[in-house]
């Protein structure tokens, strides 16, 4: 797996479009259409990143790779530590687990953009509930997401069609 750089941090879903998720100077709503964002506006929401990498296309670019693997029947599902739940690539599965762990023991640090907050989270210090794994350039072949909310973890499996 190649090492994360770019983790879309996810809240819990404020069931209405947030205009301001992916700030201004990007593409509107970070390039998902409105369509796309009103099929995940249940499921989750966007914390704002405070990165460019984050507003030009780099998350519906994730979450269609995300589809096109579950298309494909790539894509499994995983609980970490009876707390993380995961989805991934079935071919970097151990590698996304062994990342998130070592994620989970501190907020800061893994060549990250931006701050990740997993820690914090899992100590219920944060409001972040997802992570999304994207990629600054048009490509992402390696994405996954992880939750630390039951709920919006199995809402996402229905979206890509997979057993939770």
């Amino acid at each position: 797996m190649k090492r994360p750089s770019y983790i879309q941090r996810l809240n819990k879903p404020t069931n209405f479009i947030n205009p301001f998720s992916f700030g201004g100077g990007g593409l509107v709503n970070g390039g998902l259409s409105e369509d796309g964002l009103k099929i995940i506006q249940d499921i989750f929401s966007f914390d704002y990143m405070g990165a460019a990498e984050f507003e030009w296309g780099a998350v519906p670019t994730a979450l269609q790779s995300l589809a096109k693997l579950s298309i494909k029947n790539k894509l499994m599902t995983s609980i970490l530590n009876d707390k993380i739940y995961v989805i991934a690539p079935k071919d970097i599965i151990e590698d996304v687990l062994a990342w998130i762990e070592d994620a989970s023991k501190k907020d800061y640090g893994h060549n990250l953009k931006e701050y990740l907050g997993l820690k914090s989270a899992l100590e219920d210090k944060s409001k972040f509930v997802g992570w999304l794994k994207i990629e600054r350039d048009k490509d992402c072949e390696e994405p996954f997401m992880f939750f630390i909310d039951k709920d919006m973890y199995g809402n996402a499996c229905k979206l890509f069609k997979l057993k939770n």
